[in-house]
């Protein structure tokens, strides 16, 4: 085996390789699912991360034997053993609890899946990044923007109320006069209807009393004259 350019020998062993070729009918298994490959995951400290790792064999033909896991997160990290979810894949689980030192920390985690063959899947890697504290995020319409609704209320309800407020100022004295106006005519009329009932009754009490009372001119001279007749006569 030279090295250089004059032909010395590092080394008097022969170095040999042993290459077996196997025939293969099916494809190399498959590392699927959630998370994808090279995903980057936010964990919290002391809070325990746990991900379902999932293999799909090349063929019905063969399985999923093992996950050869390469690098695991320092610390409390496991990966659970095979176990079949359907006639083609294969799951493992991965769990991890970081710990308070590994804050601001990267961590890798890389594995391959095997079959029955000794084929191997592509390089499956996840990549994890330790925080403090995970910050709350609005999924979807389940949160409420408190300071977007404050805002609006500012910016509309107020500038409407001042609006409103300068309107009544400018026109409820307009509509009190007439709703004070119509009132006061309405109560002016009945005084009228009362006052004018009252004449007509006593105007009729009047006429009744003078009917039965007191005779009329007519009658009077009437009565006066057979009055008058009847002293003659005896004279």
């Amino acid at each position: 085996m030279p090295s250089s350019p004059n032909g010395t020998a590092l080394s008097s062993i022969p170095l040999q390789f042993l290459v077996r070729g196997v025939q293969v009918s099916c494809g190399i298994p498959t590392i699927t699912g959630e998370p994808t490959n090279g995903d980057t995951i936010y964990v919290q400290y002391n809070i325990t991360y746990s991900t379902v790792i999932t293999a799909q064999s090349g063929c019905s033909s063969t399985k999923i034997v093992r996950f050869l896991t390469i690098i695991l997160p320092s610390g409390l990290a496991s990966i659970s053993t095979l176990f079949q979810s359907s006639s083609v894949l294969y799951s493992t689980i991965l769990k991890w609890t970081p710990t308070i030192d590994q804050i601001n920390t990267k961590q890798l985690f890389c594995t391959f899946a095997i079959d029955s063959n000794n084929s191997l899947s592509a390089e499956y890697c996840l990549n994890f990044v330790v925080i403090a504290q995970i910050a709350a995020t609005a999924s979807n319409n389940d949160s409420i923007n408190w300071s977007l609704i404050l805002g609006l209320s500012l910016g509309i309800g107020l500038p409407l109320c001042i609006l409103m407020n300068i309107l009544s100022y400018f026109n409820f004295p307009r509509w009190f006069n007439k709703k004070f106006s119509s009132k006061a005519k309405t109560l002016s009329r009945l005084q009228e209807d009362q006052t004018s009932s009252g004449q007509k009754r006593i105007d009729n009490g009047t006429k009744l009393y003078r009917e039965l009372y007191i005779q009329p001119d007519d009658r009077m001279s009437q009565s006066l004259s057979r009055t008058m007749s009847t002293s003659s006569i005896s004279w």
